[in-house]
């Protein structure tokens, strides 16, 4: 019953924009008329190596959309024409980009002991019949799935 809720307050809550970008994901990251497929924040990966490759110690907060016109094609910048830039969908390239090498090392660090805390919780709970051992199998789905999502940064 609380499926059927589920789906039909789902559907109430989706727009156009929503559906037009779900469709946009047949495409598999192909240049298309018009459609962000992602392949622009590829563009932005790319972008962010060789903005950390000139700033290794760091640059700072929001360095990525401060330097994106110098290192991005503008065809892939969002904005008025002056103030054009681009961020970045990726929270492991910003912090390499933003925070330097210390940045990545933290960020290394931070998945690491998610996945550490993960594999003691799963220690802890696979035996066990109560609601946190029946939840954690999808607490973890969701946070492998944030973590993967966030890495491939084709959100």
């Amino acid at each position: 019953m609380l499926s059927v809720l589920a789906l039909i307050l789902f559907i109430l809550i989706t727009n156009p924009v929503y559906w037009a970008r779900i469709a946009s994901i047949k495409h598999a990251g192909e240049e298309v008329a018009g459609v962000d497929t992602g392949i622009s924040r590829l563009v932005i990966i790319q972008a962010q190596w060789k903005m950390f490759e000139a700033h290794p110690l760091g640059c700072g907060h929001r360095c990525t959309a401060t330097l994106s016109p110098s290192y991005i094609d503008d065809r892939y910048l969002t904005g008025g024409d002056e103030s054009r830039a681009r961020s970045s969908h990726n929270t492991y390239m910003t912090m390499l980009v933003e925070h330097g090498v210390l940045g990545g090392i933290f960020g290394a660090l931070f998945v690491f002991w998610v996945l550490r805390r993960l594999y003691q919780l799963y220690g802890r709970l696979k035996h066990d019949d109560g609601f946190l051992g029946q939840i954690f199998p999808s607490v973890a789905a969701v946070l492998g799935a944030i973590l993967i999502g966030d890495f491939s940064s084709i959100t």
